[in-house]
């Protein structure tokens, strides 16, 4: 079928899912905004109909059953979706993610670190499982009851260690890069409560900068890593570039292919709309990028069980 919005005629792929919704898949790249109408039209049956754009960041479907849940999601939303309603389906945004889609944080948006925002009953949600899993963790492992920050990260599927430390409030705490909980144990005494002052005059990390620039130069490209003489160039080498990736600003799927967090996410999500199974060239084709960052995201993919490799052809693992 064909796409016809705006001055613009793609070639698109279609999957129903409902009975007035549908997933399309786009063979080029093309900026849409929620709410956005167009024309799609099937030159073979002479057919057009009308559209509207819901969802610009689609989830991946790969479940028994999820193209239908996600029928049912779409049947609750408006023609035309705002901030409010997007932010409650992905939980967390950057406030620049949200403005690509065409909307505005909503009122009532929970602020985070300036570049983050997050639905006020998802964060909330997000903290109850978080108090659940300190208690958990330290009825399970009394004489270490702290949860390290990055296995809060990966627990609750949060993009960035920022994240992970924000969700920590009382009566949790954060201690020595650990997370405990209200219960008196083993574990160092709550720090004193910091000065306002000084946490005001705390200087950006050493890494702040570069991985501004790296986000910029990531913007139309986000599978096209940046060459190793460009990372020097950004100044993300040595212990900054292994500071970044601790605090979670950066995805190292190995010491060549330097990305954004949630890439990978992303990845998986494009990967999905490929007939199953696929070759790593045509991974690389659908991400934009080539063939051995293709590569190297499929391996990534493969150890997290989303992915499979057989006989040199990959495909999404239905049962992860």
């Amino acid at each position: 079928m064909t796409l016809h919005i705006g001055s613009a005629a793609v070639a698109v792929g279609l999957r129903p899912l409902g009975p007035d919704t549908a997933r399309l898949t786009l063979n080029t790249r093309l900026a849409l905004h929620l709410g956005d109408t167009g024309l799609l039209r099937d030159p073979d049956r002479r057919t057009i109909a009308g559209v509207s754009v819901l969802d610009v960041r689609p989830p991946t479907l790969v479940r028994r059953g999820a193209g239908a849940a996600r029928a049912r999601e779409l049947a609750t939303w408006p023609d035309r979706p705002d901030g409010a309603v997007v932010l409650r389906r992905h939980g967390v945004l950057r406030r620049s993610e949200l403005s690509v889609m065409g909307c505005a944080p909503p009122p009532g948006a929970v602020a985070l670190d300036g570049e983050w925002v997050a639905d006020p009953a998802h964060w909330r949600s997000l903290f109850e499982r978080l108090a659940e899993e300190t208690a958990r963790h330290a009825a399970e492992s009394p004489s270490a009851p702290g949860i390290p920050l990055e296995s809060v990260r990966l627990r609750l599927g949060l993009p960035s260690r920022q994240l992970a430390a924000a969700l920590v409030q009382p009566p949790l705490r954060l201690d020595a890069g650990r997370v405990y909980g209200p219960s008196p144990g083993p574990g160092p005494a709550p720090a004193a409560e910091p000065d306002p002052a000084a946490v005001a005059a705390e200087p950006p990390p050493p890494w702040a900068a570069a991985v501004r620039r790296l986000r910029a130069d990531l913007a139309d490209s986000p599978f096209d890593p940046p060459s190793a003489e460009r990372l020097e160039e950004l100044g993300l080498t040595g212990d900054v570039l292994a500071g970044a990736e601790r605090a979670g600003a950066v995805l190292r799927i190995d010491d060549g292919v330097v990305l954004l967090p949630g890439a990978d996410r992303e990845a998986l999500r494009v990967l999905s709309e490929l007939p199953q199974p696929f070759t790593p060239a045509q991974a690389g084709d659908a991400l934009g990028t080539g063939r051995d960052v293709a590569v190297a995201l499929l391996r990534h993919l493969d150890r997290l069980g989303l992915t499979e490799r057989r006989q040199g052809e990959n495909r999404l693992n239905r049962d992860g």
